[in-house]
């Protein structure tokens, strides 16, 4: 039988608590499911998360998104589209925990998410800062980069290794600058869905404007994640989404 001291206890102790500390945050910074399941407390406190398997569905794509993969494998397509229903935490996990887990690997990343509106654009950019500023975050990967505090801005902030997160609207200012990742979260209001005129002024927008936003077109990144697709088919029919075609949906696009 081996006797430990108090103060070896304590050691052996701190030591087992790093060593599974450090196991837990390998396992957060490869795995975009991993993260979003253990940052749901930092950014909805008050509302359990209940787990489905779209979640793991669509980090495998973003994965492939933020390390460049998705072109190398899908190098005719421009970016992605993500329609899902409404309340299934599509916004949390593709517009808010995404950029920041981003960053964890890629520090550098430069990002560019829109809205239809400036205030829906500024939450989902205030959510990410806060999560980013979290003490949970900050015990993890606060090492990982830091916010410049001479950017440091609701709409547009960087980091010390060169990233930024710009958040804009539809036609805002913002879209004067570019990025790596073009991220288009509800780019259409759903009560406008119906409109055509507000569908097309949207769709105008994206092809005029947002999609050539990418800082590198020839690797780039669009992705855009709605609750509704803006774009109709030519024989009247509801709207739907097209693999590889911009709409007013969740979709998004690496440069």
């Amino acid at each position: 039988m081996i006797a430990y001291s108090q103060q070896q206890s304590d050691s052996l102790g701190s030591l087992l608590e790093q060593r599974r500390r450090l196991r837990e945050n390998s396992q957060l910074e490869s795995s975009l499911r991993s993260f979003f399941q253990a940052a749901w407390h930092v950014i909805e406190p008050e509302t359990p998360l209940c787990w489905s398997w779209h979640y793991a569905l669509v980090s495998e794509w973003l994965e492939l998104i933020s390390s460049g993969h998705f072109k190398e494998i899908y190098p005719d397509q421009f970016g992605l589209i993500i329609n899902l229903p409404p309340r299934t935490s599509k916004s949390s996990l593709i517009t808010i925990v995404w950029p920041v887990w981003a960053w964890i690997l890629y520090p550098a990343t430069r990002f560019l998410c829109a809205s239809y509106s400036d205030k829906l654009a500024g939450d989902h950019s205030i959510k990410r800062r806060n999560l980013i500023t979290s003490q949970w975050f900050q015990e993890r990967f606060g090492s990982r980069f830091r916010l410049k505090d001479d950017r440091n801005r609701i709409d547009h902030y960087d980091n010390d290794k060169t990233g930024y997160h710009i958040a804009t609207s539809v036609g805002g200012s913002g879209t004067g600058f570019g990025g790596d990742i073009c991220l288009g979260d509800d780019l259409l209001n759903a009560q406008e869905a119906f409109s055509e005129a507000a569908r097309d002024s949207t769709n105008r927008w994206i092809d005029s404007t947002f999609s050539t936003r990418l800082n590198q077109p020839g690797n780039g990144r669009l992705r855009s994640r709605q609750s509704t697709p803006c774009r109709r088919r030519s024989d009247g029919a509801s709207p739907r989404a097209a693999t590889g075609e911009m709409g007013t949906h969740k979709s998004a696009a690496r440069g």
